[in-house]
């Protein structure tokens, strides 16, 4: 995968896709094996926003069941079970546990019935998946049996739990960037840090967007036939009209932190906030991650789409730490105990309440904007995605409705890129676990420099080069938050920094000035977590 721009202003697609996060990666591949040429344009790197900051769990919609809603759970299990088979090294069975309290919607009745219910409707759930990625059915747990797995809690009207299974996404960063890859290697043109700042309906058919390289400042203009807005919040700012009256998406900003401690280590565990009144409560999921840490979330405000996102404030961070401790106090979490922290935009509802204190409803589902229909701009496509999971599914959605060019098939092929198999040789040696088939690519990289760059034997000078080689890396965050786990739960130590941003520098040419602005942007990412070194000025 080379970025090749000159390519892309010489070629005019069927497709053009605009953003790089789990939903564009999704819809350019399944364009992609639907036989159409497709470009892929992100103005940072690929899964650098919201697709990257959550709680990595591939949900079933168990949820659902609370409104009845059997088709957006079906949606959800499809779309878990396709990313499943997609990418098994990528995800793993996480089994979930809600203790039940009294006898209402999480009560034990209830909650034993939604449980059957899942069962049943996710009766196809392993179709297709490797042994060891099979989802067990759900069951219950005694009151007794739920204490020893989630001691600490309040014994008082407990009833028991429920456990069931969903799917945890081990790297999201690298589970869209398998998409990306694959996309690629069947034809599709996929380039980051290009934005697209305007689009232009031509006199005859087809759009044309005027891009922006991020890196030269180099201006130039590509045409497709069909355009595919997959921007996240972003989406807002090629809407085609500027319609006074038409009334702006709300936004909510979804936290999430790491912790440097083990609460629970077999199972992610849900635990609500036990208010007085039967209105909304607040619930908590707490992941177990890597061994030891845990990812906890999610805290939920009104935010406005124009503001920074990262750093996110002390108190923000606080807040939910202070959350934790009132619904768990046997956390016992400070602020020294955080490590990193997740953070993106979704969609709310139009009549979500804005009283202080209310919790933002979020939308409840992903949603398609014709733009032909709403305001005349043909072929032109935009998707407020909600949820990761079903992000396969609105991708077959949208994808129905471009129009029909030459090579389209409505026929998906479930195969793998022809001549990527994968032995069980490479299953077992360091390249093959961590990459799966494209190991066959990336060893010969580690075999001709191998040395490690880590005290922890997780990353070698070759896959750096790889990186640099075939996956597009531009910056010192493309490696340490996208192309590895290096800093995505807590900062990595100088010298891993340093080593990598020397591999980056002799390749690149970059002056000592330039090495030093690209550590400041990877540490700024970890503010306010952590004082940054002296030498380093922010």
């Amino acid at each position: 995968m080379k970025r090749n721009i000159q390519l892309a202003r010489d070629t005019r697609f069927d497709l053009l896709v605009i953003g790089g996060g789990i939903q564009g990666a999704t819809v350019c591949y399944k364009a992609s094996q639907r036989g159409l040429r497709v470009l892929l344009l992100d103005k940072g790197d690929f899964c650098g926003l919201s697709s990257a900051n959550s709680l990595k769990i591939l949900h079933g919609g168990l949820r659902y069941l609370q409104t009845l809603g059997f088709r957006r759970m079906r949606d959800s299990i499809r779309s878990r079970r396709e990313i499943m088979r997609f990418a098994p090294h990528l995800v793993k069975p996480l089994a979930c546990i809600m203790p039940a309290y009294g006898h209402g919607l999480k009560g034990k009745e209830i909650m034993r019935l939604a449980m059957l219910l899942n069962d049943g409707i996710s009766l196809d759930r392993n179709t297709g998946l490797p042994g060891d990625k099979y989802l067990p059915a759900g069951h219950s747990l005694s009151k007794k049996q739920c204490l020893a797995q989630v001691p600490g809690i309040t014994g008082s009207g407990l009833h028991g739990a429920s456990v069931w299974y969903d799917a945890l996404a081990n790297n999201t960063e690298r589970l869209v960037l398998e998409y990306v890859l694959q996309a690629s290697e069947l034809g599709a043109m996929c380039l980051n840090y290009l934005g697209v700042e305007a689009l232009v309906q031509s006199s005859g058919a087809g759009i044309r967007a005027e891009v922006v390289d991020q890196l030269t400042g180099e201006c130039f203009k590509v045409e497709a036939d069909n355009v595919i807005n997959t921007a996240g919040a972003a989406f807002e700012d090629l809407l085609p009209v500027r319609d006074v009256n038409r009334i702006p998406v709300r936004w909510a900003r979804g936290l999430n932190i790491v912790v440097r401690k083990t609460l629970f280590s077999k199972a992610a565990v849900a635990l609500e906030e036990q208010a007085a009144d039967e209105g909304r409560k607040r619930m908590l999921f707490m992941v177990p991650w890597r061994k030891k840490f845990t990812m906890i979330g999610t805290h939920y405000i009104e935010y406005d789409r124009e503001l920074d996102l990262f750093p996110v404030d002390k108190k923000d961070i606080m807040a939910l730490v202070d959350e934790i401790n009132a619904i768990y106090p046997r956390a016992d979490l400070g602020f020294e105990d955080v490590s990193f922290y997740h953070t993106g935009l979704l969609p709310m509802q139009d009549n979500s309440g804005r009283n202080v204190g209310d919790l933002p409803e979020l939308s409840k589902e992903s949603s398609i904007i014709d733009h032909g229909q709403q305001d005349g701009f043909a072929q032109y496509f935009s998707i407020k995605g909600i949820k990761y999971t079903t992000a396969p599914h609105v991708a077959d959605k949208v994808l129905k409705r471009i129009k029909p060019v030459s090579g389209y098939t409505a026929s998906i092929p479930t195969s793998k890129v022809p001549g990527q198999t994968k032995t069980q040789a490479q299953m077992n040696d360091y390249s093959g676990q961590k990459y799966a088939e494209r190991a066959s690519v990336i060893k010969p990289y580690i075999d001709a420099a191998p040395d490690w760059l880590d005290v922890d034997q997780t990353l070698t000078v070759g896959e750096v080069n790889y990186f640099i080689a075939e996956e597009m890396v531009q910056h010192l965050g493309d490696v340490i938050f996208r192309r590895t786990d290096l800093g995505t739960a807590q900062c990595p130590p100088a010298d891993v920094l340093n080593n990598v941003n020397q591999i980056l520098a002799k390749h690149f040419g970059w002056n000592e000035q330039r090495q030093t602005k690209e550590l400041k942007l990877v540490l700024q990412r970890y503010a306010p977590l952590q004082t940054p070194p002296s030498w380093i000025r922010i």
